[in-house]
């Protein structure tokens, strides 16, 4: 296959990814994504249209492309990958050179299913609600009604940040644990995000080596701390737990976790008793 060619094919292969997890693309995303002309990229959407043409509509008013109802994804997509574009704008590709690192570690978390995952973010895109079919720790499976808004990843997982109707709260749903979904037949009021007054609000976390630890001074360096005691890391109130399990700070009021498993220590724990999300950080109830 000649570059032309292979350049084609991975743009067809990326629109078809959007349309898959954003439910649209545009001439634009290939222009930013590829570092091509507008011409190019019109080309990669004719040349789409034609090969696959029950997959994709063109929206006049708007200038996009949407997926069509009878969108069937042309390609496999790895899961991971498209959510870390959608959240963060970041790519991930391989590029064939040479490794200087072992195989990476097989993740114990399952696979994302394209099937369960495409919906919501396309929900999430166009701002609409979804129906999942969820597998809660806590409850067991159930059906739930949810406006999803963010997705982030904290531990090694996904997390999708949505209101559920069930609970009239907004909550973090764990990816894995979606089973189904599907688009909801009712919508939510516009603006919903914006009552998510956990995630809007920003709280500091003040960390600092922990006292009971062998050797401070390499947890300093750690932190790039040279003329101050502590390192203030700004995060959203419902990111708070999460950011300290992957930090690995011992959040407990008297400081009883391993220094050497837990280097850091939470100082302004008494300003944070009243944020639900660090319930689940390290040594919160100790």
């Amino acid at each position: 296959m000649s570059p032309k060619s292979h350049g084609m094919e991975v743009r067809i292969k990326f629109i078809d990814q959007l349309l898959a997890f954003h439910g649209q693309a545009t001439r634009a995303d290939l222009v930013r994504f590829f570092g091509v002309g507008t011409a190019t990229a019109s080309r990669a959407f004719s040349e789409y249209r034609r090969r696959y043409p029950g997959n994709i509509a063109y929206e006049i008013a708007d200038r996009n492309y949407r997926a069509a109802s009878t969108f069937i994804p042309a390609f496999e997509h790895d899961v991971h990958s498209a959510l870390l574009l959608l959240a963060y704008g970041k790519d991930v590709r391989n590029v064939g050179a040479p490794l200087w690192s072992p195989p990476e570690i097989e993740q114990l978390t399952a696979p994302l299913s394209p099937e369960s995952i495409a919906p919501l973010t396309r929900a999430l895109v166009a701002g609409l609600a979804s129906e999942i079919e969820y597998a809660s720790a806590s409850s067991g499976v159930a059906s739930r009604q949810v406006q999803p808004h963010a997705i982030f990843v904290a531990g090694g997982a996904w997390y999708l940040r949505a209101y559920d109707s069930i609970r009239a709260d907004f909550r973090s749903f764990r990816l894995s644990r979606v089973i189904s979904a599907q688009a909801a037949s009712v919508g939510f009021p516009e603006g919903l995000a914006d009552m998510d007054a956990s995630w809007n609000t920003t709280i500091t976390l003040t960390l600092a080596p922990h006292p009971y630890h062998p050797n401070p001074e390499s947890l300093r360096r750690d932190l790039g701390l040279t003329d101050k005691p502590v390192k203030n890391v700004s995060v959203p109130q419902a990111l708070a737990g999460f950011t300290l399990i992957d930090l690995r700070v011992d959040s407990s009021t008297s400081g009883c976790l391993d220094p050497q498993q837990y280097p850091l220590r939470l100082m302004n724990r008494h300003e944070l008793d009243d944020v639900a999300s660090l319930k689940i950080s390290p040594g919160w109830s100790g």
